[in-house]
């Protein structure tokens, strides 16, 4: 059998309480009486209801009534904004994505207008077999985006018909040659385009 023998250990000495020194009092600011202007007869215009002059107010701020300060104004008043760095500045003069106008002043437009479109598309679209054979007509209604030079990009199917018609109207609206650019303003701008194009069996 083992014997053990337990020693008794001091607690070591409770720690005094560390102890906080007041508060100081936050400096007091110099106020001067600026109270809301209230219209009123000239002959009952008194002295101390007048707004406060520029003067006044340059080295206390508007309050209800006048009071003085300490006169320690640098301990209240905020830190002086930080000249940017030159990451900031960086950031500040990045440009903001160029998101295309839906509605302008100058909308764009196909190199002979609305009969020159006509012409291009009956010139280069073609009945797709399928739509043919299933005897399918109808609209596909096609976006695109004219960009500030007039070539088009994002040309996305809005509403098809199927059986290969939506396909044709995205190939010939991607086979077009540069539009006019819309214009805002009097400056080019990108603007969201929407081009129904009929399928019709005759």
């Amino acid at each position: 059998m083992t014997e053990v023998t337990l020693q008794h250990v001091e607690e070591p000495p409770a720690e005094l309480p560390v102890p906080i020194p007041p508060a100081e009092p936050a400096p007091a600011v110099s106020t001067v009486r600026n109270l809301p202007p209230v219209v009123m007869p000239e002959a009952d215009v008194v002295e101390d209801v007048l707004p406060a002059t520029t003067d006044q107010l340059k080295d206390a701020t508007s309050g209800t009534e006048t009071v003085e300060g300490t006169g320690d104004i640098a301990l209240i008043a905020p830190p002086e904004a930080s000249q940017p760095t030159v990451r900031e500045k960086a950031l500040e003069v990045a440009p903001k994505t160029d998101e295309p106008f839906v509605v302008v002043e100058q909308q764009p437009a196909f190199p002979g207008g609305m009969d020159g479109l006509r012409n291009f598309l009956s010139k280069n679209l073609n009945y797709p077999r399928q739509a043919a054979a299933a005897g399918v007509s109808g609209r596909v209604y096609v976006s695109f985006v004219v960009n500030t030079d007039g070539s088009l990009t994002d040309v996305q199917v809005l509403k098809g018909i199927g059986f290969g018609c939506d396909e044709e109207a995205r190939r010939v609206v991607s086979s077009m040659p540069c539009w006019q650019p819309g214009k805002q303003s009097g400056r080019a701008v990108r603007v969201k385009f929407n081009l129904p194009i009929s399928f019709s069996l005759e």
